[in-house]
C-alpha cells in the first residue's frame, strides 16, 4: 500500500460544479494535493483540474448526484478514508463560511480517528463573500449570506444528539 503522510479533502459549497465557490475549492485542492504530493478525497460538484502529476482523486461513497450526504457524514467519511489510507494529516479545502461548523462536527467524531489531524487549507487572496454565495446553487442555504446564517444557526443550536441522527 502506498503511504500518503498527508490528504486532502474538499467539501463543496453548493452545487453544481460550475459554481464559483466549488471552482475555488476545487483549484485550490489540486494546488495544495501537488504542494504536498497528496491524494485528494472530494465530492461530485468539485471538479478538480487536470495536471501533469498523477494525484490519485476519489469521490466520496454513495453520494447521490443533486443530494449530497451531510458534513457530518462527509468527515466521518473522509477520517475514514485517511485511517484507511495512513493518513496521519487532512488538510481541508471548504468555504470560509463552512468553516465553524466543520470544526465543531470534527470535535464530534469519536476516538477511533485520534491519531488523525486536520488543518485548513488557505485560499489565495482571501476571497470575499461574494465567492461563496450564488443564486445559481440548487441548494437554497447556499444561495445568499442570510439564508446560509439562518440554516446554520439552526444547525449549531441543535441539540447534537439530533444533529447527529439528521445527518445519517
Amino acid at each position: 500500500m502506498e503511504i500518503h503522510r498527508t490528504g486532502i479533502v474538499a467539501l463543496a459549497f453548493g452545487a453544481p460544479h460550475i459554481l464559483p465557490s466549488n471552482i475555488l475549492i476545487g483549484n485550490t485542492a489540486r494546488y495544495l494535493a501537488d504542494r504536498f504530493q497528496a491524494p485528494i478525497l472530494t465530492q461530485k460538484d468539485i471538479q478538480v483540474p487536470m495536471n501533469s502529476r498523477q494525484t490519485k482523486i476519489t469521490y466520496f461513497k454513495g453520494e447521490v448526484s443533486g443530494n449530497p450526504p451531510s458534513t457530518f457524514k462527509i468527515l466521518e467519511n473522509a477520517m475514514q478514508w485517511a485511517r484507511d489510507n495512513t493518513i496521519s494529516e487532512l488538510i481541508i479545502v471548504a468555504a470560509l463560511p463552512h468553516q465553524k461548523r466543520i470544526k465543531r462536527d470534527l470535535k464530534l467524531m469519536d476516538k477511533r480517528f485520534k491519531k488523525v489531524t486536520y488543518r485548513f487549507g488557505a485560499f489565495e487572496n482571501n476571497p470575499s463573500s461574494a465567492v461563496w454565495y450564488s443564486g445559481d446553487s440548487f441548494q437554497w442555504w447556499t444561495k445568499s449570506s442570510s439564508l446560509w446564517k439562518l440554516r446554520e444557526y439552526i444547525l449549531m443550536k441543535m441539540p447534537i444528539s439530533w444533529y447527529k441522527k439528521l445527518s445519517q
